[in-house]
């Protein structure tokens, strides 16, 4: 790397001495307002996770398939949604229920 490309090359914010400090199974340092949940509670992680909104690689698939069952179901006329089920629920979460692609059933058929 020639003087001028590194020079144009922005410095690392990384604190390595604080990086290199760290060693296996110390508590991360966490402060309320840092992120979503504190890292040294697997509870609170995996609870995060659990609901974390992750976009996948085969998100288009997913999207894809999800769309084609709707239409499919639609067309068919095989379900009604009521303002019952609607309350305090996305029309999207109600339809996934309905046409059972909804991610909790995805979780339990995914751990059998």
């Amino acid at each position: 790397m020639s003087k001028a490309e590194m020079d144009m090359t922005p410095a690392s914010e990384t604190d390595w001495d604080r990086v290199l400090a760290y060693k296996e199974g110390d508590a991360i340092a966490f402060e309320p307002g840092d992120g979503p949940y504190d890292p040294n509670n697997a509870q609170a992680a995996q609870a995060w996770l659990v609901n974390a909104n992750m976009i996948r690689k085969d998100h288009k698939e997913q999207l894809e398939s999800f769309e084609a069952d709707l239409i499919h179901a639609l067309q068919a006329n095989e379900f009604a949604i009521s303002s019952e089920e609607l309350n305090g629920r996305s029309l999207v979460t109600v339809l996934r229920k309905k046409l059972g692609t909804d991610r909790q059933t995805q979780k339990c058929s995914s751990k059998l």
